[in-house]
């Protein structure tokens, strides 16, 4: 099955692997260990349900497979945590004994009997010193790479304390300029095994391309960089664009953007026996399903168990027969439904992840159409509305397709927009508007913070794999291994990676101004809900204490509530009523003023009416208060301003709400200083209910749902 690897980790553990590595406070079998952890841990991180790892020994005491000093000791299989934790346990030999290059025979042996013809991905890792005893010859050697070649095995050798970067004929002088090695008098601190290993290793890797030579530096780097997630790009969709019935176009959508979720881990019984197998020992659910008023509690079978669904409060049962009959039946497709200007459909209504849209690489027609297409809705700053269907059966969604001509070649960025039912009514007072130097000094801010500098991009994304998940395995690891309760810091590895140039905020000349701009006020803590105070409470008090009168008033005075002054999204009607009913202030025309603001806040932020029936409401309450109180010329000017500034072609449903509420001027009638007679409110209110605009504007939504459907 291709996309499968096989891999199996040689180390040499012979006794020169307990020498100090390079200048380092480690030994040589450290450095190996640590280059093998970290490759189990990628195993973990990216491919643990499909990879397998196997770990060969050479120089070990123990001999298997009829080999001198190499073991087996741990054949192929998936990796699991416990296999970091059996790095432990290996340690060096007494002597130098055991031939690498039998151990490579001895992995391409173990690949052909496991997976003998199946389509695995093949690779051996070796880690040695060079300081092995090897029995091979050149005619020995040449048949090793035609077992590789035959058998398809790549091998990868990390030479520790051996082998230069350079070629062994050649050396760099400090000019930068390359000189014979016999041009000049070179001392080599390689022992006579390391000379005969590197010789046979050179001509192994000379012989084939399977094999490649690596210094124990360049390893150090792989190994401990922060590793990305491969990802084959696979086609979500891949069909017609229609544009319209008579033209379409062949494209493909790929995921660029997506979610990423921690994964969940599973719970494994003490009690039951341990196995390496990981679909052993699982902690199984059992549900059992019993009438809630059965004093047994008998299990029902599922045969007689149907789903049912809330419809107000009643349950409407729904058999399986109803859900097939009922089913969502719907073929895939891309279907435009108009272009719009690119400011009507804002970044913050994208839903999801992101897709792309690319023309059909194999259709030169396809490819000239979409440049053109893309090419000229760049130029008009449009998008594209569409009705999107990924595939046979599957909910149909609403998208918006933006252009855009990367260096590839011309596409759209598809992402999903909300409907009427994605509508969430936040219970929460909006955001304080910024000003304009704050806006400015944080977009000058946010510049300054670019990782991209003229030589080269200082934090790669698309080389990065999610922290978060990074420092999730890391967590689970120490867990596994240490069972300690402690969260491990996140590794300095991956910090370093993370936060390449820390001067970028240190040094910013921006950061000393924020706070000056954003002041930070501490928030004052909210008391218990204070007694109340009556006039009794207060006399006793007098008595009992012998409180002066202006010591009472004054005690009375502390204890008044303080008057409400603002008017919430979220309770609009109760605080308007309270500011209105203040009897220490006179707060009506404040409130009417706050209040008419807040419905104008109501109407431009709506999205498909979602605020409308609030705002109505709102309406109401005001005009009642407005007459009760005199202020009839503020609220007929308030509805004289809603008329222009609103108008019915950009606000139908607003004006057809309002009509069928029957919300009108004031009125002499109704208050003597209205300046409006009642003639003069009926036709006001009869201008609102003319059906011209409105009909031609529902035939032209009627059209448009028509191309939805």
């Amino acid at each position: 099955m291709a996309g499968k690897e096989g891999v199996f980790l040689i180390l040499d553990v012979g006794k020169s692997m307990s020498k100090q590595y390079s200048d380092t406070e480690m030994t040589r079998l450290d450095f190996g260990i640590e280059s093998i952890r970290q490759l189990i841990r990628q195993k973990l991180l990216f491919s643990a349900k499909k990879d397998q790892i196997g770990i060969i020994l050479v120089g070990s005491d123990s001999e298997t497979n009829d080999a001198e000093y190499i073991e087996i000791v741990h054949n192929l299989s998936n990796p699991i945590i416990q296999d970091i934790h059996n790095l432990k346990n290996i340690k060096t030999s007494n002597e130098d004994k055991g031939d690498i290059f039998e151990s490579i025979d001895i992995a391409i042996d173990v690949f052909i009997e496991t997976y003998k013809k199946l389509k695995w991905v093949k690779k051996i890792f070796l880690i040695t010193d060079g300081e092995s005893k090897t029995e091979t010859n050149s005619s020995k050697i040449k048949r090793l790479a035609e077992k590789l070649e035959e058998n398809n095995v790549n091998v990868n050798v990390i030479c520790v304390d051996f082998y230069s970067e350079l070629d062994e004929d050649e050396v760099e002088e400090e000019d930068g300029n390359i000189k014979e090695k016999d041009d000049i008098n070179m001392d080599s601190n390689e022992s006579e095994n390391q000379k005969k290993t590197k010789k046979y290793l050179k001509e192994l890797s000379e012989s084939t391309e399977n094999v490649k030579l690596f210094t124990s530096t360049m390893a150090n780097y792989i190994y401990h960089q922060f590793k990305k997630k491969k990802i084959n790009p696979t086609t979500k969709f891949r069909g017609p664009l229609i544009i319209t019935p008579n033209l379409s176009l062949d494209i493909m959508v790929y995921t660029k953007t997506s979610n990423q979720t921690i994964p969940s881990l599973k719970k494994y019984s003490l009690v039951a026996e341990y196995s390496n197998d990981l679909n052993t020992c699982q902690v199984v659910n059992d549900r059992l399903y019993y009438v809630h008023d059965d004093p047994q509690q008998n299990p029902i079978s599922k045969e007689f168990i149907a789903k049912a669904y809330y419809y107000g409060n009643s349950l409407v049962p729904v058999s399986k027969t109803d859900e097939i009959r009922f089913k969502n039946e719907e073929n895939k497709c891309l279907k435009t439904i108009g272009f719009t200007d690119s400011y009507r459909v804002p970044r913050h209504a994208f839903m999801s992840g992101v897709d792309l849209v690319i023309p059909n690489p194999q259709s030169e027609n396809d490819i000239k159409a979409m440049k053109a297409l893309v090419e000229e809705m760049i130029k008009m700053n449009k998008v594209l509305i569409a009705r999107y269907v990924y595939r046979n059966n599957s909910n149909p969604r609403l998208v918006v397709l933006s252009p855009h001509i990367s260096k590839k070649g011309p596409l759209f960025y598809l992402n999903i927009l909300p409907t009427v039912e994605d509508i969430r009514d936040y219970q929460f007072d909006s955001l304080k508007e910024c000003t304009k130097n704050q806006e400015e000094l944080i977009s000058k801010f946010i510049d300054s913070l670019d990782l991209e500098n003229d030589d080269e991009e200082e934090l790669k994304p698309t080389e990065t794999y999610n922290p978060t998940l990074q420092y999730f395995y890391q967590c689970l690891e120490s867990k596994a291994l240490n069972n300690e309760d402690e969260i491990p810091p996140l590794d300095d590895e991956i910090s370093k990676y993370l936060v390449p140039n820390k001067k970028l905020f240190e040094n910013n000349k921006y950061v000393s101004f924020l706070p000056k701009l954003f002041p930070i006020k501490e928030k004052d803590k909210i008391d218990e809900k204070k007694k109340r105070i009556f006039w009794k409470d207060v006399i006793n008090e007098e008595f009992e204490n012998k409180l002066t009168q202006e010591r009472m008033e004054e005690k009375l005075n502390s204890k008044k509530k303080e008057s409400k002054k603002t008017i919430s999204t979220i309770t609009p009607i109760e605080d308007f009523k309270e500011m209105i009913g203040n009897k220490n202030e006179d707060l009506t025309v404040p409130a009417m003023i706050l209040m008419s603001d807040l419905i104008h806040k109501f109407i431009r932020d709506s999205f498909k009416g979602s605020y409308y029936i609030k705002a109505i409401e709102c309406i109401k309450v005001y005009r009642d208060a407005a007459n009760e109180e005199d202020e009839v010329e503020l609220f007929n000017n308030f509805l004289n301003d809603l008329k222009v500034k609103y108008p019915k072609e950009q606000f139908l449903d607003f004006w057809l709400l309002f009509s069928d509420n029957n919300i009108t001027l004031i009125s002499k009638s109704e208050n003597p200083k209205s300046t409006f007679s009642d003639k003069e409110a009926d036709e006001w209110l009869g201008s609102i209910k003319k059906k011209e605009v409105i009909t031609s504007t529902i035939q032209d939504m009627d059209n448009l749902l028509l191309d939805i459907d």
